[in-house]
């Protein structure tokens, strides 16, 4: 009886050594699994663009000079939560199966050889809207770019796939602190080209309609950065990103008032802008006056005040105003550096002597003095203005 079941036991195990080989041998023989496959379609095969952006902010400066120092004639970020750079929902794939290392290596390769979300990086320009793959002649050929200013930083940077890969779903990234190589953490751009009160003059009547501020994405494997990242066909090609067209006053001050936000590829609208605001309300002032230093410096005639009083952020925040102070700390100047904002009198005025923050550029050798309050007979007696406009 022994005998036989030691028989049996030993017959056992040789038949389960068998079999163990026998799987050994099947998984083998088996085709690899191509890991982008798992949990989605290669994302390497879409025809459009696979990163959405969203900004909340734009400012404009109607500055005008060939010495203009650290102003812009338009600027814009994301700066509230929502808003930021993403992949949309068609380009991500989620490969939650796979091991974290090898899937950020696996994505980060895909991104980098994708022909059409590899090479880019992300443009502000003003643009022909006839012909966007050319700019605006009263602007120019300047251009600059977020997060790298004014190189091109590529979004396809391994570092900056795996942030965006990571987020979770509908979660925007604004502020990018572990980026290596580039100039600004904070996703905005801002460029100047108002190198004479006319030819800002000529820019905003343009802006109406024949020319746009182009949020898009360069072909950074172009020859110029004109080049973009478009689809389509050569006689109706389709571009990527967001195109804006604005409206301002006809007055003495000159200020932005309206802005339409589009998309690029298919004209669609991309959500309403305020730049105008309600005096009566103590989140809506949005337009300002730029007060030239030298004018603060000045003791004003006896029982008149200075043209814009520097006040500090502390000093005139309050539970009613600290949002819209914000707005326009956040897009001016986060640093606290060059400018006093006064709120009550909707006005900016430098920090720094003119040597370090120009707007007010004269071609005369005595300027003419700046009417400030009231009516301005015109040209360089005429301030300059400052608007921030906000996404509802």
């Amino acid at each position: 009886m022994v005998q036989f079941w030691r028989h049996r036991i030993t017959k056992n195990i040789v038949i389960f050594k068998m079999l163990a080989v026998l799987i050994v041998v099947f998984q083998n023989c088996s085709p690899a699994v191509d890991e982008g496959s798992l949990g989605g379609s290669s994302i390497g095969k879409l025809d459009k663009i696979g990163y959405d952006v969203k900004l909340d902010t734009l400012a404009y400066m109607s500055c005008s000079g060939s010495s203009l120092a650290n102003v812009f004639s338009f600027k814009v970020g994301a700066y509230n939560t929502g808003s930021g750079l993403m992949y949309t929902s068609e380009y991500l794939v989620n490969n939650k199966d796979l091991p974290k290392t090898l899937l950020d290596e696996n994505f980060t390769a895909r991104v980098k050889n994708d022909p059409i979300n590899g090479p880019v990086a992300l443009q502000l320009s003003i643009r022909n809207a006839a012909n966007p793959g050319t700019f605006d002649s009263s602007a120019g050929s300047e251009t600059s770019y977020f997060l790298g200013r004014p190189e091109a930083f590529l979004l396809s940077h391994e570092s900056l796939a795996i942030e965006l890969r990571r987020l979770n779903t509908g979660e925007r990234k604004r502020y990018f602190k572990s980026l290596p190589g580039i100039r600004g953490r904070l996703l905005e751009s801002a460029i100047t080209v108002n190198k004479t009160r006319a030819k800002a003059q000529s820019l905003r009547t343009a802006l109406g309609g024949a020319s746009q501020l182009f949020v898009s994405y360069r072909d950074a494997q172009g020859l110029s950065d004109a080049s973009l990242i478009k689809a389509g066909t050569a006689e109706e090609p389709k571009y990527f990103g967001s195109v804006f067209n604005m409206t301002f006053s006809n007055t003495d001050r000159p200020q932005l008032t309206d802005v339409t936000e589009r998309s690029a590829y298919d004209g669609s609208s991309k959500g309403t802008w305020d730049c105008r605001g309600d005096r009566s309300d103590p989140k809506g002032v949005r337009q300002f006056i730029i007060v030239k230093y030298e004018d603060q410096e000045k003791d004003p005639p006896v029982g008149e005040e200075k043209p814009c009083p520097r006040l500090t952020d502390s000093s005139q925040r309050t539970s009613a105003n600290a949002a819209r102070l914000k707005r326009v700390r956040d897009i001016l100047d986060p640093t606290f550096s060059k400018w006093y904002i006064n709120l009550a009198k909707t006005c900016i005025t430098p920090k720094l002597p003119a040597s370090n923050i120009t707007c007010y550029s004269s071609t005369l050798q005595t300027p003419p003095a700046i009417t400030y309050v009231g009516v301005c007979p015109g040209g360089e007696q005429c301030p300059y203005t400052f608007t921030v406009c906000e996404k509802l």
